[in-house]
């Protein structure tokens, strides 16, 4: 029994770690806006960097 939970274990581990690469985890390009956003209270930058003099 322990043996089939074990081997059950390690193939749901083998195809958690074969389906990321293929989901495109890791390889989303960044995009950036070409004008500032808000949504909500949440702006497209840091505040720290909205503050700035």
């Amino acid at each position: 029994m322990e043996l089939l939970l074990a081997l059950a274990f390690i193939l749901i581990l083998v195809a958690t770690v074969a389906i990321i690469p293929s989901d495109g985890h890791g390889h989303t390009p960044e995009e950036r806006s070409l004008q500032d956003w808000s949504d909500g209270v949440l702006p497209s930058r840091p505040f720290s960097q909205l503050m700035r003099w």
